[in-house]
């Protein structure tokens, strides 16, 4: 039987695969780290997500800013992935210094134009294909919740 938190979770993993698909879009996915983070906690009343730290950076703009070693490090690592020089190291952290993120050069990385918002894009562009599912769901679990009730009804003459 399809219970309430089931039909929430089904609803959570189509909209995961909606943000993975946005994220591959917007060029976010070098390592797929982004990506395979997603997760979801469902409750009888709400779907919460969740995602590594740095997705709100993703998400959102960042200002201009420099780097700790720990963020020297994930860049360097990002440049292997995407097969970019080493010496393009120092350029980009004064890039980002200079311009925060997204970079300018950063969009020609990216398959629909876009480099942040991911979120609510996914959320905005797809609210009647989430809406219909959220209705079928629910009047599965419905239905299913009247049919147990009827039946077992006993009928008097």
């Amino acid at each position: 039987m399809l219970s309430l938190v089931t039909a929430l979770e089904n609803i959570a993993t189509r909209v995961n695969t909606l943000v993975e698909d946005e994220l591959e879009a917007q060029g976010h996915n070098a390592t797929g780290k982004l990506s395979k983070s997603l997760r979801n906690e469902v409750s009888k009343t709400a779907i919460n997500g969740y995602a590594e730290d740095y997705s709100v950076f993703v998400n959102n703009r960042s200002r201009p800013h420099g780097f700790n070693k720990v963020g020297v490090d994930n860049l360097r690592e990002w440049l292997k992935v995407k097969g970019i020089p080493e010496a393009a190291l120092w350029p980009i952290i004064k890039t980002i210094e200079k311009e925060g993120t997204p970079t300018r050069g950063s969009y020609k990385h990216s398959k629909n134009g876009r480099r942040t918002d991911f979120v609510s894009v996914v959320i905005n562009d797809n609210k009647k294909v989430i809406t219909e599912e959220v209705n079928e769901q629910l009047l599965s679990v419905l239905g299913q919740s009247i049919n147990d009730i009827l039946g077992k009804q006993k009928i008097l003459k």
